[in-house]
């Protein structure tokens, strides 16, 4: 299934819940996730789980530890390759080395406002 070009907007602060609304309707889970469970308390109902979407990475230590910054720059010149494969007969002129390092950039911004992976409330 893909997003047609004319229903996505242009990123910015003041649309970001329009963006994220037609993420979420396009089944991407952007930011969180939202899951209907059984209530583990009560087996007899339903709860809806609110979580926080997964980053690329597996948890926000691969961000944030010294033990981790060689996989997470092999993780940026994979990203950084695969916008090269994908969009390279779209947009031959954009530099999608720097375009994966403000992806890093943000996912790690991201990371450092995610729960640890051990985690569980």
């Amino acid at each position: 299934m893909g997003y047609p070009k004319k229903n996505i907007p242009h990123f910015n602060q003041k649309n970001f819940a329009t963006l994220l609304a037609l993420l979420h309707a396009k089944g991407s889970s952007a930011i969180f996730s939202l899951d209907v469970e059984v209530d583990p308390k009560s087996p007899d109902r339903n709860a809806i789980y609110i979580s926080q979407a997964g980053l690329g990475l597996p948890s926000k230590e691969y961000y944030t530890e010294e033990k981790y910054r060689p996989i997470l720059k092999t993780y940026e010149e994979v990203v950084a390759e695969l916008l090269e494969m994908i969009m390279k007969h779209i947009r031959r002129d954009k530099d999608w080395k720097l375009v994966a390092s403000e992806i890093i950039r943000f996912e790690k911004q991201l990371a450092s406002v995610s729960w640890p992976a051990y985690v569980s409330l």
